[in-house]
């Protein structure tokens, strides 16, 4: 008896779920019939970020600081802003490292968006708010609207032990 009460509330409740989808304008018996559906989608706020490339800094020259960047596109298909978080493979809490042969070697993020004429300090795992990105040309009209740059410090170059030292830096981009 249960297992046929149990059936019947399944079926009732479906023959419900289907009630609540009813078109806006139902079709009446004849030799034709018409009816009109409507058709409905929202989008959110969205990002795409295109055209990086990696910074390789070739054999370090002895002196100076080590300068990289990487040019790139942030699009929105809006005229809203974009937040960017960037993270290290190798992260010592909030600060960037290259890790090489057992030894690490910290170095600067930098990032500048389409309105920036200078650069904002990017520090592991942590969000920079309030980028102006671009919402004409999903590829950037084949042009960049974002910069990131690397700095390794004279200093901490010239203390660290000799070898090849890289890391990874993961960039997500979100609406802001």
């Amino acid at each position: 008896m249960q297992e046929g009460f149990r059936r019947a509330l399944g079926i009732l409740g479906l023959a419900l779920c289907g009630l609540s989808a009813v078109a806006m304008v139902q079709a009446a018996p004849g030799e034709t019939s018409a009816g009109a559906v409507e058709v409905s989608v929202n989008l959110g706020g969205r990002v795409w970020l295109t055209r990086i490339n990696d910074i390789d800094l070739g054999t370090y020259s002895g002196t100076g600081d080590a300068m990289g960047t990487s040019r790139m596109c942030v699009y929105r298909n809006d005229t809203g802003l974009y937040n960017i978080t960037a993270t290290s493979a190798h992260a010592d809490g909030s600060v960037f490292q290259a890790a090489g042969d057992g030894a690490f070697l910290p170095y600067q993020v930098i990032f500048r968006d389409a309105a920036g004429t200078t650069f904002d300090d990017l520090q592991s795992g942590q969000r920079l708010t309030g980028l102006q990105g671009q919402n004409f040309a999903l590829l950037c009209l084949f042009t960049n609207n974002a910069q990131l740059a690397v700095r390794f410090a004279q200093e901490d170059l010239q203390a660290a032990p000799p070898g090849a030292y890289q890391d990874v830096i993961t960039l997500l981009v979100e609406p802001g």
